[in-house]
């Protein structure tokens, strides 16, 4: 029997690393080495950390043709991440985040990307219509169009029907009114300590069983 993959839905961007000596004020000038270029994005390093397990691992972004795009999709190739449900619009920009390293902190710096809708083949909905995991954020849930123009909420209203279950990660940010949709029913919440803070929730297993979640997961 296949094994279904699980689908990341999400960012990727190139990130460009440097180390400086302190963090200058306004009017400074600061020197700075130049470190190693890393392929990064959160839900990118989380498919891609997946696929190293052996498991089959199919991300979902949009991003444009450039010469940067093509970098990214070779990374994620080479890490066994599968980049045929891809989508591209050329109004999108290159994707790629400046990492300012001063002692054991940093300092971060990423492109805004595109508001564009993220549009869904019938043949992506399709491979998503059945029994598995999607790992993503609320940011980049709320950003897919079906083939026929289905909302975000009526994607995943189709695919959790069919046995698909959601892992949202809300990272820093935790939970926010406008995420409440996406995170009702989930079977993975997963946030930072910060997130956690902002989200504000007193009672944990209260606040799981009332928004019908399986487990939270909050890390350092």
């Amino acid at each position: 029997m296949a094994i279904v993959p699980t689908f990341f839905v999400g960012d990727i961007s190139l990130d460009r690393y440097y180390r400086a000596g302190a963090w200058p004020v306004m009017g400074d000038r600061v020197a700075m080495d130049v470190l190693e270029e890393q392929i990064g994005g959160m839900v990118a390093n989380a498919a891609r950390v997946h696929a190293g397990f052996g498991q089959p691992t199919e991300f979902i972004s949009i991003l444009n043709n450039g010469q940067l795009t093509q970098e990214l999709k070779a990374g994620l190739l080479a890490a066994n991440v599968g980049i045929s449900h891809l989508a591209h619009h050329d109004d999108e920009p290159d994707p790629q985040t400046v990492v300012i390293m001063v002692g054991d902190e940093d300092v971060i710096f990423w492109a805004n990307p595109s508001t564009l809708p993220i549009p869904l083949r019938a043949d992506t909905l399709e491979a998503l219509t059945c029994p598995g995991y999607l790992y993503s954020t609320a940011g980049r849930l709320a950003r897919l169009v079906g083939p026929a123009g289905e909302s975000a909420a009526q994607v995943l209203h189709t695919i959790r029907q069919a046995g698909r279950e959601l892992i949202l990660d809300l990272d820093a940010d935790g939970l926010q009114l406008a995420d409440s949709e996406f995170a009702r029913g989930a079977h993975t919440v997963l946030m930072n300590e910060h997130g956690f803070t902002r989200s504000a929730i007193a009672d944990k297993t209260a606040w799981l069983d009332g928004h019908e979640i399986t487990e939270l997961i909050v890390t350092l």
